[in-house]
């Protein structure tokens, strides 16, 4: 072998481990199969430290055992964080790599901690960041709880409790476009839990703009309770059937629904059980509208939280709008019903199939 050919091979070796070294593997769940929880594995850019720090410095999304579940994930799942092994941890995981011990990778982060399946432990203190979703599990460590690394718009409602409120169809309009909940965000991404009581199917429709208009750019929901199929479509469809349809008992749901998006994966749940999702790349929300096909909606409790902390300083809404109420909590730990869940994207897919219409403007029903 020339010299030259040498030092070639040598420039080679060296990009190769370095552009492996700049990869990690993190897990996501996808769906519940019985008593297990299905999740592959993914391959992504590993982010310095500078980057890490500053995400996990401005989460102020904490899960502990009790609220974990909204992730996709449970308690059980996440021992494989310290014994490095998913037997006997309810996991199954087809694409998963492991070493010859059958032991998952460790990737160390200098300054930080070290890594397995993107949890990272911050300096053995027993928190737990996710890099890919980006909240903390089972604490968040005093470092980045003092007062100087939270946001420095210190009206910014990144977090928001909403006051019950109630919508009843009217005439043939699909949508009530008096009372939206309207989002903070500023940025990609967002989790919203709402508890609702309906006398018929619904439909919901974000807009990238607090007050509506038919050029807005839309994501229409449709929730078909009788008969548990529920799409996703880019622009609003017309509805099925007319307005003046009497409500049905067998049409009614008491229930949670939640809607979570990443800035990548839009994906929805009922009752913490994963339905469709669509990939939406960078979009920021800025309103949800209600529209109950008949009779009325009813929502009793709900809990927003974007996931970054840039946002309005100020919530901009209308008088004709319900109020949110902003918390004062830096952080959100739930020991009782799991509320807010994490960024990321562990969607979990059902035999539905996200449907995508190019239709942009509010239809009235027939």
């Amino acid at each position: 072998m020339t010299k030259l050919n040498i030092l070639i091979y040598a420039i080679s070796t060296l990009a190769t481990v370095a552009s492996s070294a700049s990869i990690i593997s993190v897990y996501e769940p996808l769906n519940i199969n019985g008593t297990n929880t299905i999740i592959r594995q993914k391959e992504v850019q590993l982010p310095s430290y500078g980057i890490i720090h500053k995400d996990a410095a401005s989460s102020r999304l904490v899960y502990d055992s009790n609220s974990i579940s909204t992730t996709g994930w449970t308690a059980k799942n996440l021992a494989f964080i310290e014994t490095r092994k998913f037997k006997g941890n309810g996991i199954e995981c087809r694409n998963c790599s492991t070493n010859s011990f059958g032991e998952l990778k460790i990737i160390n982060i200098d300054g930080f901690g070290k890594c397995v399946g993107g949890f990272c432990e911050y300096q053995n203190s027993g928190c737990y960041y996710n890099i890919q979703q980006k909240y903390w599990w089972k604490c968040k460590p005093e470092e980045y709880n003092e007062k100087k690394q939270l946001t420095k718009k210190e009206e910014c409602e990144s977090f928001k409790s909403i006051d019950p409120f109630t919508i009843v169809k009217s005439g043939n309009q699909k949508y009530d476009l008096n009372k939206p909940i309207t989002f903070p965000c500023n940025k990609d991404g967002f989790d919203i839990d709402l508890d609702i009581e309906t006398q018929d199917d619904l439909y919901l429709m974000l807009s990238d703009k607090k007050v509506y208009s038919p050029s807005d750019s839309v994501i229409e929901i449709a929730y078909n309770f009788s008969e548990k199929q529920y799409k996703i479509t880019e622009g609003v469809v017309s509805q099925a059937s007319s307005s003046s349809q009497a409500p049905g008992s067998s049409k009614a749901f008491n229930g949670r629904i939640r809607i979570m998006y990443t800035g990548y994966y839009l994906n929805i749940y009922i009752n913490n059980e994963g339905e469709p999702f669509i990939i939406v790349e960078n979009k920021a929300f800025k309103a949800l509208y209600f529209g109950p096909k008949s009779g009325k909606v009813d929502v009793t409790f709900g809990f927003l939280g974007c996931y970054s902390s840039e946002c309005d300083a100020v919530d901009e809404t209308t008088p004709a709008q319900p109020t949110l109420t902003t918390t004062a909590q830096p952080t959100l730990t739930t020991t009782a019903q799991p509320t807010l869940t994490s960024a990321a994207q562990p969607a979990s897919a059902s035999s539905s199939t996200a449907v995508v219409s190019s239709t942009q403007q509010i239809e009235q029903c027939e």
